[in-house]
């Protein structure tokens, strides 16, 4: 680190490092990757969460909404599918338009899904009665409690969470606990919330 700031390190699963800075040029020490910010350094307070993978993230103290280094993609690929608790995942807007942010790469969304996935949230009437469709397979809703859906056909299901922007979804396959399924969609929903998304 240049410019005398400080680092600070909360042993979390994963590590976050504050920086504060009052000159230019600030680097992550080089056990972690490196980030330049250069010229005058217009904030008091930033900080880095890297990932287990040394992926990192971006968040401004000034500003409540945090700017992803790390890609879309990479959340469905680290703590999705790569919590072992779902086998396949997505994020999508939830903005009403259907984009696909990330996906794994057997999962096909279509924006008509999406949209019914949607509105299972605030009115689960007709998923109830017709079910709700994913990758074009059909699962039984089983409830929405306003945050979260969750449906199933036969040992699968699926775990869909909606934050202010986002829909994390999830697919979980037979062997898998849907609880636990839920916990990993769930942290990466909680995230994005605490982030502004």
């Amino acid at each position: 680190m240049v410019c005398g700031g400080q680092i600070h390190r909360h042993e979390c699963p994963e590590l976050f490092v504050k920086v504060r800075c009052t000159g230019a040029d600030a680097t992550l020490p080089a056990s972690s990757e490196k980030l330049n910010i250069s010229g005058p350094v217009a904030f008091k307070t930033k900080t880095f969460l890297v990932s287990p993978s040394k992926n990192l993230f971006l968040s401004d103290s000034l500003n409540s909404r945090q700017e992803p280094i790390m890609s879309w993609q990479q959340y469905v690929d680290t703590y999705l599918i790569g919590s072992g608790k779902c086998a396949e995942g997505a994020i999508i807007s939830a903005g009403g338009d259907g984009g696909i942010w990330a996906r794994s790469p057997g999962l096909r969304v279509t924006p008509d899904e999406v949209s019914k996935l949607l509105r299972a949230f605030v009115d689960p009437g007709d998923a109830a009665t017709s079910g709700i469709r994913v990758g074009g397979r059909k699962y039984m809703f089983l409830r929405s409690d306003g945050d979260a859906v969750y449906a199933k056909e036969r040992d699968d299901g699926l775990v869909a969470m909606r934050t202010r922007t986002a829909l994390v979804l999830a697919l979980y396959s037979k062997g898998t606990v849907p609880g636990e399924c839920a916990t990993a969609v769930g942290r990466v929903a909680d995230y994005l919330r605490q982030h502004g998304y």
